[in-house]
């Protein structure tokens, strides 16, 4: 991002990124693109405590070799970067190579391989809802298509799902490890809940990411789940500028 032509120009103070819907990996690069590639105006490297930190090369200067290790420990007040609004999508696609904030996930007992199953249920909170109504019309009709053929069928609970709808405003989501909070008035089928849960351990860690870096990031819903599912948008700024 610090080769960039016009973030390079002088006159450039500050960047913002807004992405609407940026898919899975992509987000957590974006992270890592902004949080470890921008210049800074001390031009020294820098290192990092973080065993999950990319080792990019920065050329900064005539002091500083082009193969110089240039990554994050914390965020230089002098950064160009001023704020980031993402509304988040695909966390299925998620992966643990490009996951920004590993390092907290890894002190929770998470093991990439957990990892993937975490990313993989997010899918749960999207895949589509149905009626018991709709369920009970449908397993009849089944039912008596293999009547006629002489089978027989058996229906698995499971697999019911329920349609929800929500009046909520927008409205902070709390960033607790205990319980995944909804807007009002909104009450998830259980294995949508799951997803859902899963959605906002990836979130977690991308927050803590921001956190370790002096970005102050928080979750917003932004839209209601009637709208579009993929509802919540993440929002960081510098913590000198709040």
């Amino acid at each position: 991002m610090g080769r960039v032509e016009v973030v390079q120009r002088p006159e450039v103070k500050h960047v913002v990124a807004v992405s609407k819907h940026l898919c899975g990996s992509a987000t957590d690069l974006t992270l890592r693109c902004l949080l470890e590639t921008l210049p800074h105006d001390d031009h020294q490297p820098m290192r990092s405590e973080n065993p999950d930190d990319v080792t990019l090369h920065h050329q900064v200067g005539p002091a500083n070799p082009p193969d110089a290790k240039r990554v994050c420990t914390h965020r230089d007040s002098a950064s160009k970067l001023s704020g980031i609004v993402i509304a988040l999508c695909c966390h299925h696609r998620c992966s643990w190579g490009q996951l920004a904030g590993t390092h907290w996930l890894d002190g929770r007992g998470f093991s990439p391989i957990d990892a993937h199953l975490v990313s993989k249920m997010t899918s749960w909170a999207v895949c589509g809802v149905r009626s018991p109504d709709r369920d009970s019309e449908h397993d009849m009709e089944h039912k008596h298509s293999f009547a006629e053929t002489g089978a027989t069928t058996t229906t698995d609970s499971t697999h019911h799902v329920v349609t929800m709808t929500t009046d909520h405003t927008h409205s902070n989501i709390t960033t607790k490890t205990s319980s995944t909070p909804h807007p009002p008035s909104y009450h998830p089928h259980p294995r949508e809940e799951v997803g859902l849960k899963c959605k906002r351990v990836l979130d977690l860690a991308r927050l803590h990411y921001l956190r370790e870096r002096e970005m102050e990031g928080r979750l917003l819903y932004f839209v209601s789940r009637s709208t579009s599912l993929e509802n919540v948008l993440l929002i960081a700024t510098p913590k000198t500028n709040l």
